[in-house]
């Protein structure tokens, strides 16, 4: 991990602040924009969010499987391979957390990424998180958090119709994770002009 543990941290607080100015700055008519994929923009945004409010509920869960793992890009191998259901069950948790975006959903954002960034800050770097695929340090899987909430925060200015832009320390973290977790060489024989990448490419497909 070339990012210290601070850098991670910052970062991590500084996207959910993000993301609640840009819940506050969504029009009624945006929460039904498409999103991405099947999603709408609220559901896109509550799934987002999910990014940040993990961190807090698995903090505090009981360890469902017994495996560790070490690194972000570790984390995002095992996470992808869960076969055929995998897409279609992240699908259906959005729609659970746009639907619960409807009564409030500037309120609930801030609520939830409030209470996520408290809880991350008062445990340690070397706290163990329990995912449902395993168990990983808090300052890695803070890791795997800001990509999931860069990526769909540039999912969502774009279904919005404004400028994508990340903050370059968030843009340097989720590009070395998913580089990682992706074929390193491919990638970097790519960046440099010396192959394409095949149609389609996606490291987290």
């Amino acid at each position: 991990m070339l990012h210290t543990s601070t850098a991670i941290r910052t970062a991590f607080d500084d996207l959910a602040e993000t993301y609640i100015r840009l819940a506050g700055d969504l029009t009624a008519e945006q929460f039904e924009l498409p999103g991405l994929g099947e999603w709408n923009v609220r559901e896109l945004l509550g799934h987002g969010i999910r990014a940040f409010s993990t961190a807090g509920t698995y903090l505090d869960a009981a360890p469902i499987a017994d495996f560790t793992m070490y690194s972000a890009g570790e984390y995002y191998r095992r996470a992808l391979s869960g076969g055929p259901s995998l897409h279609a069950d992240v699908a259906a948790r959005g729609h659970a957390a746009g639907d619960a975006l409807r009564d409030d959903l500037v309120g609930v954002v801030r609520s939830t990424l409030e209470g996520a960034c408290a809880r991350v800050g008062q445990a340690s770097d070397d706290d163990v998180v329990n995912t449902p695929i395993g168990q990983l340090s808090l300052v890695v899987y803070l890791a795997t958090r800001i990509v999931e909430g860069g990526v769909h925060l540039l999912d969502l200015q774009r279904a919005i119709g404004v400028d994508a832009h990340l903050d370059p320390t968030v843009a340097e973290i989720v590009v070395l994770t998913l580089v990682e977790a992706g074929d390193i060489e491919q990638v970097i024989l790519a960046i440099t002009g010396r192959i394409a990448l095949p149609v389609g490419y996606n490291i987290l497909g």
